[in-house]
């Protein structure tokens, strides 16, 4: 995304057209936008436009989480504003959130009465149905009822949806990946990033 951002920034010095436009609407003001992957680059190439344009303003949406450090982060917040929309998870990920989705998978899957084929076969079928037969009229997939994967059987009991929904799995700790770290020295002039 970094390299991205610069290569970008290149382009717009060498075209010339941040000036170009301007020149044409001196009025307006610079503005750049992105959403997710395309959000990381937004984000980066604010903060090198940020310098040559201070009025620059920056809008991620759902940028990927962790791009940037503490110390970057509040040198952007006047210019730059991040937005993620309800539980949009690609903004959300990072390493701990896809250990804890592992968990829950391998919960929710061990706890299941369905044999698992069924539940691959039906889930490949719904798919294969949606993706490939598009160009069939709408009325030749009307379900009766709603065509996701379990709707036509109970999958998990009611205590197992409940302790999956709403409490933290039970993930087994391996000591060397699941380690935290509170640090309190404020020492980030030698971390070379």
């Amino acid at each position: 995304m970094v390299e991205r951002s610069r290569h970008l920034y290149s382009c717009l010095l060498t075209d010339h057209s941040i000036e170009t436009a301007f020149s044409k609407k001196p009025q307006y003001k610079l503005v750049v936008c992105g959403h997710s992957l395309g959000a990381g680059i937004a984000s980066f190439l604010s903060v090198i436009l940020h310098c040559k344009y201070p009025d620059v303003k920056g809008y991620a949406f759902s940028a990927p989480l962790g791009m940037m450090n503490q110390e970057l982060a509040d040198y952007c917040k006047p210019f730059l504003l991040s937005i993620i929309y309800g539980y949009d998870i690609f903004a959300r990920m990072n390493k701990s959130t896809i250990s804890d989705f592992k968990w829950r998978l391998i919960d929710a899957l061990s706890a299941c009465k369905v044999p698992k084929h069924r539940l691959l076969s039906r889930g490949l079928f719904v798919c294969m149905r949606r993706c490939l037969f598009k160009w069939c009229l709408p009325q030749c997939f009307q379900p009766e009822s709603s065509t996701t994967v379990g709707s036509d059987t109970l999958l998990l009991d009611a205590s197992t949806q409940e302790r999956l929904i709403y409490s933290l799995p039970q993930i087994p700790c391996d000591n060397d990946e699941m380690r935290i770290r509170f640090s309190v020295d404020d020492d980030t002039s030698n971390s070379g990033e």
